[in-house]
């Protein structure tokens, strides 16, 4: 009998848990650094019947072509969620909630007011009658597994106003609610030691560059916001650095920047942006990383994997990008080989590079040099080998080509061609959408040399037909051993 209720009383206390909900306080009071959105009013509830909550519902610029307000919302919970959402600047003529693997339904209690159901984990882009611009996202978090609080003579804490320092037995950084920015320090960089963990606390707003340079063991973790005017996050020259949980609104340039740097985690990450150069994840030179459950809107490259560039030198190796979503307002998606050591006779190597489970939500690039939702453009005298694309789902896209696998020499960018491709698989990869007849896919390579070499096409469907061959593929000479199943 005692057996019984305990075991009772745990369902219990587990069904409680399960339903709760938390949403974030608000960090910056003024709205100047993270400025609300006035297009949406969101409410959520834990299922089956809790209370209502009103949201913090907060703006981003987004599309770099023409500057446009976006909106996002984000909470953690424990299980399913649903969400009351209030339209001010249009009315829900139709709908769409993507990515449409997702398969999300709503209904509409009026014609500015719909309410839908979401679980922890998922990543949603709410669009009103096409609008891809002045959407919602909706961040669902599942809860924190770590709450820091700031204690003992190794912490930094920001919320005593006692940063602009750095200290090297530092072993915990914390951001607590509220804007933090650098005062006195002559850039708008906050240093990392090695050892050492930032906690952003939900309603903390970082306005600065946190940076990672020669350092190891680090983890910046947690539900705050960084907003910097530069780059988010640089991971240069160092080891063992993991990124979880954090939204980066805004940044003047990339989401984050690595360079020469091993094992690289990054978990959870959201990034809206719309700056010029705003890539997301640009690496360069690094090893081992392994990227999962991000949502990633750029106005460049949403992931862009390279050699050497700028001073960072050496082969790049074992990437593994899962459960993620990418919107390229501008440019790819997915972007691999572009720079490298074009001084060295042999070259660099890119090499290991798996996509698993991906969405992607645009692409949209003029030129036809860059277009490609799966980009190779391989130059520099680099060797690209060994890259794999499985389970990717391509919505219909504005303006771009399905692949785009390419050894070529780009004058802008490059001062030889690349080397080669080889051994390239697509599997399950499916588009939907209206561009692969007016701008078809390019698998070219450069010469009898610098060709590309194994390409195999595994399930890969366009409006729902397979594949089955390089008709209607701008191509050339230099390609040997295509294969499809």
């Amino acid at each position: 009998m005692k057996t019984f209720v305990l075991t009772s009383l745990f369902c219990c206390l587990a069904g409680m848990a399960h339903s709760q909900i938390t949403a974030y306080p608000s960090g910056d009071t003024d709205g100047k650094i993270l400025k609300r959105s006035t297009s949406y009013s969101v409410e959520a509830r834990a299922l089956p019947d809790g209370e209502w909550q009103n949201l913090e519902v907060y703006s981003a610029s987004v599309d770099i072509k023409k500057r446009r307000n976006t909106s996002f919302v984000e909470i953690d919970s424990r299980g399913d969620v649903e969400f009351r959402v209030t339209n001010h600047i249009a009315k829900y003529d139709s709908v769409s909630i993507r990515p449409l693997s997702r398969d999300v339904e709503w209904k509409c209690v009026n014609d500015s007011v719909l309410t839908f159901v979401a679980e922890p984990g998922m990543k949603l882009s709410l669009e009103t009658n096409g609008d891809r611009y002045r959407n919602l996202h909706i961040f669902v978090n599942e809860p924190l597994k770590e709450i820091l609080k700031p204690d003992g003579d190794d912490c930094i804490d920001w919320s005593q106003k006692l940063g602009d320092v750095y200290r090297k037995n530092a072993r915990l950084i914390y951001f607590g609610p509220g804007v933090h920015r650098p005062k006195d320090l002559p850039s708008t960089r906050i240093r990392i030691p090695s050892n050492c963990t930032v906690y952003l606390a939900p309603g903390a707003v970082v306005n600065a560059q946190l940076s990672v340079d020669k350092a190891e063991n680090v983890r910046i973790i947690g539900r705050g916001y960084i907003c910097s005017p530069c780059e988010a996050i640089d991971i240069t020259y160092s080891k063992n650095v993991e990124i979880d949980g954090v939204t980066i609104v805004n940044p003047g340039h990339y989401t984050v920047y690595g360079g020469q740097s091993d094992s690289i985690r990054i978990h959870n990450v959201k990034s809206l942006s719309g700056a010029q150069w705003g890539d997301g994840f640009d690496l360069m030179s690094c090893s081992n990383v392994d990227i999962d459950d991000c949502f990633i809107r750029t106005s460049d490259d949403c992931l862009a994997f390279y050699n050497h560039r700028w001073g960072f030198w050496g082969n790049s190796t074992n990437f593994t990008v899962r459960n993620t979503i990418l919107w390229a307002d501008v440019a790819h998606p997915i972007n691999l080989g572009g720079h490298g050591d074009d001084m060295d006779p042999q070259g660099e190597t890119l090499s290991n590079v798996l996509y698993e489970n991906i969405d992607i939500l645009e692409c949209r690039e003029s030129q036809p040099l860059y277009q490609g939702c799966l980009s190779i453009g391989c130059g520099d005298n680099n060797t690209v080998k060994n890259v794999t694309f499985r389970n990717i789902r391509i919505e219909d896209v504005q303006l771009g080509r399905l692949v785009n696998f390419n050894v070529l020499f780009n004058e802008k960018y490059n001062r030889v061609p690349g080397r080669g491709i080889s051994n390239i698989t697509l599997e399950n990869v499916s588009y939907e959408g209206r561009f692969f007849e007016l701008n078809p896919p390019v698998v070219t390579g450069y010469s009898e040399e610098r060709c590309i070499d194994g390409v195999t096409f595994r399930n890969v469907t366009v409006n729902g037909k397979r594949i089955r061959s390089l008709e209607g593929f701008e191509t050339n000479e230099y390609v040997r051993n295509v294969k499809f199943k």
